[in-house]
């Protein structure tokens, strides 16, 4: 090579510990392939040592190795270890709570408002898994607060042709559509039994006018028409 570098000298992250394996085991191949084609090369012997220590790892492997090795320049006790998935599901837990007893004291309508279309019940068990869930959504993402403010910006004020050409409202298209469906396989196979001997035939009439409702619904879900649909619900 012109500018040969060791392999100690290299930091090479992957996504999982699979991965690095994978990548490890492929550089000591093509190492050992090169060797055999140049036996006599220090550079290449020197490598086939080096690579065991090197710096093929996750990004969460490396970053626990400057912790272990850097700890006492941020004060960190030697002793530490990194939580395992429950006692981290725990601690979020605690935060959240914590958290949303701040905002309930604090009896701001706003967040009033929040509670009621996410835990309209007596319980807010729902509101902290929706909570949750767009937390580790976040996470997943190099910039999260970016994302958030991304995403929180498909919300604001729009025109009409804008607002129904949100991801979020194709989705609810997409729900819909599903939900419709199930509804029409449910009062269909109703009818079916309606129509056996000594079914309850006296139900026939509620399920034909039910089934022609979600029927319309259905027409109006492919036409994306969201005035006609108020207007049928």
């Amino acid at each position: 090579p012109k500018n040969p570098v060791d392999l100690d000298r290299l930091l090479i992250m992957t996504f999982t510990r699979a991965a690095a394996g994978e990548m490890r085991e492929r550089i000591a191949k093509a190492l050992e392939q090169a060797l055999y084609e140049d036996p006599d090369n220090e550079h290449l012997q020197r490598q086939t040592t080096l690579i065991h220590g090197a710096q093929i790892t996750t990004i969460d492997g490396f970053c626990a190795y400057i912790l272990r090795n850097y700890f006492h320049l941020i004060d960190l006790d030697p002793g530490y270890r990194t939580g395992d998935e429950g006692e981290l599901k725990l601690i979020k837990e605690d935060v959240l709570s914590e958290l949303l007893e701040e905002e309930y004291q604090k009896q701001e309508e706003d967040f009033q408002q929040f509670v009621e279309c996410y835990a309209p019940g007596k319980s807010d068990e729902g509101l902290k898994d929706w909570i949750l869930k767009v937390y580790e959504a976040a996470m997943s993402h190099p910039d999260p607060e970016k994302w958030l403010e991304e995403s929180l910006s498909s919300y604001e004020e729009k025109t009409p042709e804008e607002f129904f050409d949100q991801p979020w409202m194709k989705l609810v298209w997409k729900t819909a559509a599903e939900e419709l469906f199930q509804a029409q396989s449910l009062l269909e196979e109703g009818k079916l039994l309606c129509g056996q001997v000594d079914g309850p035939g006296h139900y026939e009439e509620a399920l034909d006018s039910d089934l022609l409702l979600v029927r319309d619904l259905q027409e109006t879900v492919k036409e994306q028409d969201y005035d006609k649909m108020a207007v049928l619900l």
